[in-house]
């Protein structure tokens, strides 16, 4: 089984999330008969270090970078950057499943535009972080057509619940 983890994360970081998404792929890759590919954003301003030396992590799963359009780094127009940058990489993201679909089984993520769009591809297991005030239609899609939601707090799981 081949999984494909897609975040659009900066890897490597100095955030905590950046560890936790290292140390995931790491476990996962551990699993019987599984091959892990971490892709994450070709970020500006990333550290170029391998993410398996920076985290200290043995290296049991292939990491690549893709295309995004990353303007983040200006101290200007902060909004707009930041949904070009999202929706850049979830396009992406989509044509990276698109065309490696034969050899990618499952992608995991806990980016919710990846799973609403990549699970028209492939199944979609999505680590929910947090939840919107107001979810919209995108948010709703991901949970739906998501193989598995992965929730990091029982109040989360019953929020989701109530959302249906």
């Amino acid at each position: 089984m081949h999984l494909t983890y897609l975040t659009n994360a900066r890897i490597p970081t100095e955030k905590a999330n950046g560890i936790q998404i290292m140390e995931n792929c790491g476990a996962m890759s551990q699993l019987p008969n599984t091959e892990v590919t971490l892709v994450s954003a070709r970020r500006v301003g990333v550290n170029r270090e391998s993410p398996f030396a920076y985290y200290n992590i043995n290296k049991t799963f292939e990491f690549k970078r893709i295309f995004c359009v990353d303007f983040l780094f200006l101290p200007f127009l902060k909004f707009l950057s930041f949904v070009l940058q999202v929706a850049s990489f979830t396009v992406s993201a989509f044509l990276y499943v698109l065309l490696n679909r034969k050899s990618i089984d499952i992608v995991y993520t806990r980016d919710f535009c990846i799973a609403a769009t990549a699970s028209f591809i492939k199944p979609v297991f999505y680590e929910v972080h947090s939840l919107p005030k107001r979810p919209t239609w995108l948010h709703k899609l991901s949970w739906r057509r998501s193989k598995g939601l992965i929730v990091i707090s029982n109040g989360l799981r019953d929020d989701l619940l109530k959302q249906g």
